[in-house]
């Protein structure tokens, strides 16, 4: 059904990070883009096989993953999802893991880091996999300052598992991290008490952009703690999520702070799109392969 609705050209990238253009003097450009799967939520759940088939033939060479429903990987072992995503030239580099889950929803299918981490940790570490990312926190857990603390030392004891199996271990932000609440924000917090060597950040650059953060200041005060980026762009009306290279953030601006930063793997990722999702992803790579910063 994917085919018919869409065709694709192939292509392909090697390794990873950015890599000099002799082309541009100094001039940089991606040499490994990734996608946040989340993006093809809705294919995905038709036809996870075709869509990762299909990703591999655009040329990403990088995947971040996320839990669907009680899933993780579509059903599918860890080590069947790595072997699907190595047989289309594809690494799963990254994948998100929920904060919490209530008890009565608990099971052995799902993992979150109340439940299950340590063996979702290991089991993703024994398939090469890289990064575990916390993606939210319920409003009910964010309310004031003694939360933050608590949510630290949370994330603090995550990033010590995922260390003991080679992991390492992130938070993705979306806008809620920067609004202020006792004189202060979350994100604040996160950084000053969650322990830098265990606690790394994948910044969404779309919510940053939209809560109006200096990226700038934010990687100078954080050097290295960067690791992960969402590379989604933010309309110049509506302010939506659309097609990266459509938008209005500066992008080579940003990525000229990589080093910086510490951004190893950049994540192409589209919240809503207003036709296929593999039209989409394919329009943000297209536009990242020519990006020169």
């Amino acid at each position: 059904m994917l085919r018919r609705e869409f065709i694709l050209k192939s292509s392909a990238f090697a390794a990873a990070g950015f890599l000099t253009n002799p082309l541009y003097s100094n001039a940089r450009t991606i040499r490994n883009i990734g996608v946040q799967l989340y993006t093809l939520r809705s294919l995905m759940k038709e036809d996870c096989v075709e869509v990762i088939q299909q990703l591999g033939k655009l040329g990403y060479s990088e995947i971040e993953s996320y839990p669907s429903g009680k899933v993780h990987f579509w059903g599918r072992s860890a080590k069947d999802f790595f072997k699907l995503a190595k047989d289309n030239g594809l690494n799963v580099v990254s994948t998100h893991i929920g904060y919490g889950i209530p008890a009565q929803e608990q099971g052995k299918e799902i993992a979150a880091l109340n439940w299950n981490f340590e063996t979702f940790v290991e089991a993703f570490a024994k398939e090469g996999g890289k990064f575990i990312v916390c993606p939210y926190l319920d409003k009910s857990l964010r309310t004031n300052i003694s939360d933050f603390s608590k949510i630290a030392e949370n994330l603090n004891k995550a990033g010590e598992i995922c260390k003991k199996y080679g992991i390492t271990f992130c938070y993705h932000n979306h806008d809620f991290e920067f609004q202020s609440i006792e004189g202060t924000t979350l994100y604040e917090n996160l950084l000053k008490h969650s322990d830098a060597s265990l606690v790394k950040m994948e910044l969404d650059l779309f919510w940053a952009a939209k809560a109006d953060q200096n990226i700038e200041s934010l990687f100078n005060n954080n050097p290295g703690r960067f690791p992960l980026v969402h590379v989604k762009d933010m309309g110049k009306v509506d302010k939506s999520t659309v097609e990266v290279g459509s938008g209005s953030i500066d992008f080579a601006k940003i990525f000229s702070l990589s080093e910086k930063a510490g951004i190893a793997h950049y994540f192409v990722e589209q919240d809503n799109c207003t036709g296929s999702p593999l039209i989409s992803v394919e329009q943000s790579l297209k536009y990242l392969k020519k990006l020169n910063f």
